[in-house]
């Protein structure tokens, strides 16, 4: 771990450990003495030391991810107050900060997810589309999920465009070939005529921009 990843990781912390309802400063400043003592035990010379620290941080890590996605699946484009849409908006753009694996189900099944814009604010194509930018992020382990989904029932023309977004990015296929020859490939393959009907309208719009 990147000392400088620390400011990142602490703000992670504090916004897990907060309820929704209350700020919670007190804790926020035990939370960021504990992992402050975990990077300086992680300077010792001693072996042992420097392994309970990297377990303490990865535990760390872990329960964040956790809190982080409870915080997400507050998400309700529908019927959320303003504090409750920041909150889970900041909740997703951090699952993709950690690339944060165990959240890939949650993202792709809520890929349409919008927001007034990224909290990166940049003019990407995927600007306003929080759980399209941490897929992005997390990488690979993201393609597998759309893939998987890909194969299941038949997805709408909006869902399509959303995963060739992805995809695109992460495969860097950005002259459209690789993407291409992916998908081509899979069609080739015995599959559902669901699966079949997906993919060639994952072809159709190989070449979505925003």
């Amino acid at each position: 771990m990147e000392l400088k990843c620390l400011p990142l990781l602490i703000s992670v912390v504090m916004l897990a450990s907060c309820n929704t309802n209350a700020v919670c400063p007190k804790d926020q400043e035990k939370k960021t003495a504990s992992m402050n003592n975990d990077i300086d035990r992680l300077k010792s010379s001693d072996y042992d030391e420097r392994e309970r620290a990297a377990g303490s941080l990865i535990e760390r890590r872990t329960k964040t991810i956790s809190d982080l996605l409870e915080i997400a699946k507050l998400s309700d484009n529908n019927n959320s107050s303003k504090e409750v849409f920041g909150r889970w908006e900041a909740a997703i753009f951090l699952l993709g900060e950690l690339r944060a694996e165990e959240a890939v189900k949650f993202l792709v099944d809520n890929i349409g997810f919008t927001t007034p814009g990224s909290l990166m604010e940049d003019d990407s194509e995927y600007d306003g589309l929080p759980s399209v930018e941490a897929l992005i992020k997390i990488g690979i382990p993201s393609t597998e999920r759309i893939w998987a989904n890909i194969g299941m029932d038949r997805l709408d023309k909006k869902t399509i465009q959303l995963y060739v977004l992805v995809l695109r990015y992460i495969y860097d296929a950005y002259d459209q070939k690789d993407l291409r020859v992916l998908i081509e490939s899979r069609l080739k393959k015995e599959s559902s005529d669901d699966e079949k009907a997906n993919l060639k309208e994952l072809l159709g719009n190989i070449g979505f921009r925003r």
